[in-house]
């Protein structure tokens, strides 16, 4: 605003430490500081009114180092809503060079704390589980930048079993579920008379002269679904 500066040289003094600060972060390239600086000159901070640049006027920052580049771990499918990722996800690497010298980037992958390997192209991660993806960046003068992303990865759908114990009149049936990677989130099932809900305990079945079917599938915590089972329980006139 109008006032905000005593002078002109107070708003030019604070646009350069500003820009100086901001330089540091990474966040100004070379040829972008020098326009913020320029920029500055045409405006009066003082008044708060543009004027003419005077090449005089343009602020200096000492800027003797480069900034180091920077890479970006990129993945290129959506993960479940879960946050899992239920399909082999596909990461891809992007450099940057704030200076302006992306082409002579090298840029390296590691997986799971295993050895450091040129990336070339996108990578599939078909590993099962919760990995570690590390990605590295190194100019032509040696300058290195690094940064790292947890993935979780479940492709697999749970195996889900039932337990039958024969009550004489009826059968107790427990259904049971496993899940080596993200966990079982939940069992479901129905039968005749029943509609599709979470299995809770075990429960019990008359046995009537039909026999019935009791359908049930499980859930992991990903989000992968396993194909619906069947459980058949022989009527009355099929038992022994």
């Amino acid at each position: 605003a109008p006032g905000s500066f005593a002078d002109r040289t107070a708003f030019l003094a604070r646009a350069a430490d500003t820009a100086a600060r901001v330089r540091a972060e990474g966040l100004l390239g070379r040829d972008e500081l020098a326009t913020v600086l320029a920029a500055a000159a045409a405006f009066d901070g003082a008044t708060g009114t543009p004027r003419a640049v005077d090449p005089a006027d343009v602020p200096t920052v000492l800027d003797t180092d480069k900034i180091p580049p920077a890479v970006a771990i990129e993945v290129l499918d959506e993960p479940a809503p879960s946050g899992w990722y239920t399909t082999a996800p596909r990461i891809r690497l992007r450099g940057f060079d704030i200076d302006g010298a992306d082409g002579d980037l090298q840029l390296e992958l590691r997986l799971a704390g295993g050895d450091w390997a040129p990336y070339t192209g996108p990578v599939v991660v078909t590993e099962e589980g919760v990995h570690r993806i590390e990605a590295r960046v190194t100019d032509a003068e040696g300058r290195t930048g690094a940064v790292s992303r947890e993935l979780s990865v479940d492709t697999a759908p749970p195996v889900s079993r039932a337990v039958v114990k024969d009550l004489g009149a009826s059968v107790e049936i427990t259904l049971h579920a496993d899940d080596a990677v993200s966990g079982v989130e939940r069992i479901q099932w129905e039968g005749p008379g029943t509609f599709w809900g979470t299995f809770q305990e075990a429960f019990t079945r008359a046995i009537d002269d039909e026999p019935q079917v009791i359908e049930y599938a499980a859930t992991d915590r990903a989000g992968n679904e396993e194909p619906r089972r069947r459980l058949v329980i022989p009527g009355k006139r099929d038992r022994p």
